[in-house]
């Protein structure tokens, strides 16, 4: 176990030795580490930046928080708004993400980031994964969502070779997404993009 601790000190050191001091970075653990480990890494290192999903389940998230200088910001374990509200209570974080598809659509994940705002959590507002579609629904809330609280967003279908809506929606320009001003989502697909559906409801 003191292999892999030390590797990880190791790259974290060399990430904040070549960061512009003007730049902030997350590290995505994504629920690699024991509680043990992860208060051992962090409290070994100077980075002041996000820490995100440190361990498996809240629970232990929350055990690190306690005894760790460094905000952190919950994904992995974040299912429902009963999860958020628990993680409130143990003051597990100080940040989540937002993942609408995830969570159940928009308006749970609309209610879930009035919560954070409420409590004072900074948000990355994105989605799990999925299509210019999935994309621009999520910039769409975090466009409703206060600058203070808006920590960033991810555009997840720069991974897919199709693109069921080329060129329009939430588009990363100069490393910035805005939703579109068009009724609905802003958007009308290619239907021939998407292929034929899973299932149709009258």
């Amino acid at each position: 176990m003191f292999k892999p601790r030390c590797t990880d000190i190791a790259r974290i050191e060399a990430i904040l030795a070549v960061l512009p001091a003007e730049e902030s970075v997350t590290f995505d653990v994504n629920r690699a580490w024991q509680p043990a480990t992860a208060i051992q890494v962090l409290n070994s290192v100077v980075a002041r930046d996000w820490i995100e999903q440190p361990c498996e389940t809240l629970d232990q998230c929350a055990q690190v928080a306690a005894r760790v200088p460094q905000p952190i910001m919950l994904d992995e374990c974040m299912h429902s708004f009963q999860d958020h509200l628990d993680a409130w209570r143990l003051g597990a974080a100080q940040g989540v993400k937002v993942k609408p598809n995830r969570l159940g659509g928009l308006t749970r994940a609309r209610q879930i980031s009035d919560f954070g705002v409420s409590v004072g959590w900074q948000m990355h507002i994105e989605d799990v994964g999925g299509t210019a579609l999935a994309d621009t629904a999520a910039i769409h809330l975090a466009a409703a969502t206060p600058a203070a609280n808006r920590l960033a967003s991810w555009l997840c279908h720069y991974h897919l070779a199709v693109d069921p809506m080329a060129g329009q929606g939430a588009r990363n320009k100069g490393g910035f997404a805005t939703p579109p001003s068009a009724p609905g989502l802003g958007v009308i697909p290619d239907s021939d993009g998407l292929g034929a559906p899973v299932c149709s409801y009258a």
